[in-house]
């Protein structure tokens, strides 16, 4: 009797607690989720809004109207997010036990929208709190539909629409979206209807099987949350790019100053070309990434502390229709120093070789003058296929050029020397016999040492120094001596035979000597020059002789020569010309010739090209016989300056 009393007393019980359950536990659970979920929107600074909350006796708790807002202004982060309806699953023995399970057996979401900025910052999204409860909440299976993301950082927007994700740690599952668009400063694409599989095992996502365009699919990537409570958040990548394939491995831990990323990776036989195409770039570039590997470690916000490596490797590399054989670049990244080790360029026979090394300041706003030093050699073969490079028409170049170099700067001070040496050269379709060049660096001038440009008995030699910071402050001298001008400049107005030397004082020139010499006719000019503008550029000839305006030309004409010719045989009042004003762009080729006369008005012409226009005469009193032959041309050289030895009050 006592134990049938036993038995019915424990079965009311447990009726009991059945009863009680059924009643009160959904009512509990549903209360109990809506504080917590309160509670830890709270700590991360959000407001949460919730329709309704269902959690029928062991079902799934089912969420309605589901909205979340807030901001983390010191982490420059702001999130908005809804969703019409959130199943969640849960293992309430995990939740009540604290045991190392999950707190989520299963979630499903239905018209989920999120959106999230983000600014600079050098906080974190969340706190350390907010780190491991998202640990706690990652579920076993998930399944989201009609997923809206809005990711912005900076100036990238990452978009996907209407997104379907399932997965769970028995079967694959699968990813379909409407519309992924990207959008950055360097890149902006648009992929449409997508399908790929997902994989979720012990806390790592892997999303597979994308073809995102022709030429590049996406094999696999896998994020790694299994440490999101210790905030650190990885990702594997594996993409065929373009014939090629490329493989990263991207980590990010916040818990580690100045080392708050780490990647490494590498990639091989990836065509420049179609990757060109793809960002709209078609028929611009061309060649193959033969091969390519990179690693970097630090913290993008503090890049003094970062460290990283890249080596990589370009075959037959074309661009805007310039073409080399190979590119190599080798460069390490450590102790806010850049060392480049090597940047080789080969083009046929010519080479070029750079190595060196950047220091940058401790202080931000020295960065844009870091401490170098590097050594630069070349070999140009043909000068032609090299000048093609920098957009220079290869035909107007021929010739073999050799430069050697070095270059060292430090704290706004430059040093260092360039010498360059060629013979046999054509020059812009124009013969050189011979280019030599000499440039030394101290501190902060450029020194031009020896400048000298040589054809037949022409030359053009210059000497002088720049201030490399004011290039305002030049100071040098350049002689010139030419048979006929029009030989290198047939639009020139003149087509006599010139010598000429020119002192430089900033923009401002002054001509010690300008000597024409036109047939029997030899003039001589001072005067001077100013390029201040370089869209109004001036020069001033003083005639040292006596010049009349025979004034054959009318107000409407222009003029398409200076022609020089003797006085009229009768002798009747002209008036002389006390300068000739050039002026002038530079860049337009636009010029006017005015006289300025002793007598009348003064008069000027546009300056236009033959057959056009007429010849401005003018005429000399003095004859002198033709002398602008070899004795002459002794004679000139034999009266040029002596090497300079610049001093800041004299060039």
């Amino acid at each position: 009797m006592n134990r049938r009393l036993v038995i019915v007393l424990v079965l009311a019980a447990a009726l009991f607690l059945l009863l009680f359950s059924f009643f009160s536990l959904p009512v509990a659970v549903s209360s109990g989720v809506r504080c917590w979920i309160w509670w830890k929107a709270r700590q991360q600074q959000l407001t949460i809004k919730i329709d309704k909350i269902e959690a029928p006796f062991l079902r799934p708790v089912m969420i309605r109207g589901f909205r979340i807002i807030g901001a983390r202004p010191r982490a420059g982060c702001q999130i908005e997010a809804s969703a019409e309806q959130i199943r969640i699953g849960l293992d309430l023995r995990s939740i009540l036990l604290h045991t190392c399970g999950r707190a989520i057996r299963s979630l499903s979401t239905d018209g989920l929208a999120v959106q999230l900025r983000r600014t600079n910052s050098s906080e974190p999204m969340l706190t350390e709190s907010g780190w491991r409860t998202l640990q706690r909440l990652l579920p076993g299976s998930f399944d989201s539909k009609r997923l809206n993301l809005r990711i912005e950082a900076g100036g990238t927007v990452i978009l996907l629409r209407n997104v379907s994700v399932s997965r769970n740690e028995i079967e694959a599952g699968r990813f379909p979206s409407a519309q992924v668009h990207i959008v950055s400063p360097w890149f902006r694409q648009s992929f449409s209807q997508l399908r790929g599989a997902t994989k979720w095992e012990e806390n790592r996502l892997t999303l597979a099987g994308l073809s995102l365009t022709p030429g590049l699919d996406l094999a696999a990537v896998t994020g790694d949350l299994s440490q999101v409570d210790r905030g650190n958040i990885g990702l594997d990548v594996d993409v065929e790019v373009f014939g090629g394939s490329l493989r990263a491995a991207i980590s990010h831990d916040w818990h580690a100053e100045g080392a708050n990323w780490n990647v490494v990776g590498s990639a091989n036989g990836i065509s420049l070309a179609q990757s060109s195409q793809a960002i709209g770039f078609a028929g611009r570039v061309g060649g193959l990434l033969q091969a390519c590997k990179f690693t970097f470690r630090g913290n993008l916000r503090a890049p003094k502390s970062a460290t990283g490596w890249l080596w990589t490797e370009l075959t037959d590399p074309t661009w805007h229709g310039r073409a080399a054989d190979l590119v190599m670049l080798g460069a390490t990244l450590y102790d806010r120093q850049i060392e480049i080790q090597q940047l080789y360029f080969k083009q046929g026979n010519n080479e070029l070789t750079l190595s060196g090394e950047a220091s940058f300041p401790l202080n931000s706003p020295n960065w844009l003058s870091p401490d170098f030093r590097g050594d630069i050699s070349a070999s140009i073969v043909n000068l032609g296929d090299f000048a093609g490079l920098f957009g220079a028409n290869p035909g107007d170049f021929l010739g073999q050029i050799v430069i050697e170099g070095t270059v060292n700067a430090a704290g706004r001070k430059i040093g260092g020397h360039f010498t360059a040496n060629g013979s046999a050269l054509t020059l812009f379709k124009k013969p050189v016999d011979l280019l030599q060049a000499k440039i030394n660096l101290k501190a902060t001038e450029l020194e031009i040492e020896k400048f000298e440009v040589a054809h037949a008995s022409d030359f053009l030699r210059a000497r002088g120094k720049i201030d490399i910071w004011d290039p305002h402050n030049a100071r040098g001298r350049v002689s010139v001596s030419i048979r006929n001008v029009s030989h290198y400049a047939p639009t020139a107005p003149v087509s006599s035979s010139l010598r000429a030397q020119v002192l430089f004082d900033g923009r401002l020139a002054a001509i010690e000597s300008l000597q024409l010499q036109d047939g029997t006719f030899g003039i001589e000019f001072g005067g001077s020059l100013d390029f201040t503008d370089f869209q109004h550029v001036g020069i001033t000839l003083l005639p040292t002789e006596p010049l009349f305006d025979l004034g054959w030309l009318s107000e409407t004409d222009c003029a398409n020569a200076l022609l020089f010719v003797p006085p009229p045989e009768q002798e009747k009042f002209l008036p002389q010309i006390e300068k000739i004003d050039l002026h002038g762009d530079l860049f337009s080729g636009a010029w006017r010739v005015a006289l300025r006369k002793d007598t009348g008005p003064d008069q000027d012409w546009p300056l236009c090209p033959p057959p056009n226009g007429r010849p401005l005469q003018i005429a000399v009193r003095k004859s002198v016989p033709t002398g602008f032959g070899e004795p002459a041309l002794r004679r000139f050289r034999q009266g040029e300056p002596k090497p300079l030895s610049l001093s800041p009050d004299q060039p």
